[in-house]
């Protein structure tokens, strides 16, 4: 069988593209540029560079981005008061507060404290609620991101049964939100599912998101499934060098009928959902005024 690759790089140029016309359209508007601010808190290498890819692609695309930028140790009340301010700023459309956060900062508290119209991540609790109710507001960038990667394909997903694997509240179950709204048939597979190749391999789409490298086999699969991997760990080899890694293994390129590739599949698309629920959250924020 030949696998096709669902091109990540692809549709999320075209993405941009089309975010970088919407933002000059707002900027000779409005006098101003869609704004955002990403909170970052300590020294996370993995962090710092994914902070960096989207402060250049928001210079690149026209939007304003701002880095508020704090110490491991920072204390909680200190963030909440940062935020308070961006909340209260008409400059700043969007904020994001980058994952992991250190032990001692509760993520759900500052995340539940970043205004409901600003949370262009998707995963304040009023953003998450709405999903799940069929009422979607802000979507989260990465199911999203995986929604507009299955829509390129010719595949119908009405009535088809997906199995999304990993229940994170950033991408497992706000996925599954999303496939139900599509009237999928949803399977949920978590570390305590038991015999869950057996539901893997009645799939016809399979959404993999659990960071565990090369966990899905061809085994697990049925011929000319769809698969979406949304892992990405870094490998560290022996001579020093390093590479990134799906939860796909390999032999599964062989299987499949559809396929994202790593990297170059989920990753890139979801930095531009997030450009795109900044802009179009810009929008939203001075039409309401």
């Amino acid at each position: 069988m030949t696998v096709t690759l669902i091109n990540g790089l692809t549709t999320a140029e075209s993405i941009r593209n089309t975010v970088k016309e919407s933002a000059a359209e707002f900027f000779a508007t409005h006098s101003i540029k869609p704004g955002l601010a990403v909170i970052l808190i300590g020294e996370n290498p993995a962090s710092l560079s994914y902070v960096n890819i989207k402060l250049k692609r928001c210079a690149e695309l026209g939007i304003h981005a701002e880095l508020i930028k704090f110490d491991v140790n920072v204390s909680e009340d200190t963030v909440i008061h940062a935020i308070d301010v961006l909340n209260a700023r008409h400059d700043i459309h969007g904020i994001i507060i980058q994952l992991p956060l250190p032990p001692h900062l509760c993520a759900n508290t500052l995340i539940d404290h970043v205004s409901p119209q600003k949370d262009v991540d998707g995963l304040h609790l009023h953003n998450i609620g709405a999903l799940h109710s069929s009422r979607p507001g802000i979507i989260p960038c990465t199911p999203k991101g995986v929604l507009t990667l299955l829509k390129t394909i010719p595949v119908a997903l009405k009535g088809k049964h997906a199995v999304v694997i990993g229940r994170s509240l950033i991408v497992g179950r706000p996925m599954t939100a999303l496939l139900l709204k599509e009237h999928c048939t949803v399977t949920h597979i978590h570390r305590y599912s038991e015999n869950w190749a057996s539901l893997t391999r009645q799939a016809d789409i399979v959404v993999v998101a659990t960071g565990v490298p090369n966990l899905l086999k061809a085994e697990h699969i049925k011929p000319g499934a769809v698969i979406i991997d949304v892992g990405s760990t870094r490998v560290i080899h022996d001579d020093g060098s390093s590479t990134f890694v799906g939860d796909v293994a390999p032999d599964v390129f062989q299987k499949a009928g559809y396929i994202t590739p790593v990297p170059g599949g989920v990753g890139p698309m979801t930095v531009a959902m997030l450009l795109q629920n900044t802009v179009d959250t810009a929008w939203s924020q001075h039409n309401d005024r």
